[in-house]
């Protein structure tokens, strides 16, 4: 677990690539507020998976809203309840676990695809066929 002073100190931490994969922001922090913050992660270009958690007092359906649309995958009223924060968390965990699943598949099949472009670069290459291998025996032909 990593901890933040200020939503600077926050905006710091993710710009490494060994940052956390779910942050719980509170959205009444100095520097940057946790609406702003998620904003700002979502608009960068992270490798990896995020899953942001807004944490805050407010607790109109319009506050809700707005948390949401700036980029939180959740928003939980404070004050919260440990049991529901961690449920939550385990929530984000699973999500991150698929987003990773997912973004392996897509590499796996990036790779299958390059490979596969190679082999029909090779079987052009050969005369258009695989099957059509030429063999020459390098010694006999300097014989001749």
């Amino acid at each position: 677990m990593v901890t933040a002073a200020d939503g600077r100190e926050t905006l710091d931490i993710f710009c490494f690539d060994d940052a956390p994969h779910i942050a719980i922001i509170d959205w009444e922090m100095p520097g940057i507020d946790g609406a702003a913050l998620c904003r700002t992660l979502r608009s960068g270009s992270r490798s990896t998976p995020l899953y942001l958690i807004l944490l805050t007092a407010r607790n109109d359906k319009k506050d809700i809203a707005a948390g949401l649309e700036s980029g939180a995958d959740d928003y939980i009223p404070n004050p919260f309840d440990e049991v529901e924060l961690n449920a939550r968390v385990n929530v984000g965990k699973r999500v991150i676990g698929l987003q990773q699943e997912m973004l392996k598949q897509e590499r796996l099949e990036g790779v299958l695809e390059t490979a596969g472009a190679v082999c029909h670069e090779t079987t052009d290459y050969a005369g258009g066929t695989t099957d059509s291998v030429r063999i020459v025996d390098l010694d006999a032909a300097s014989d001749s």
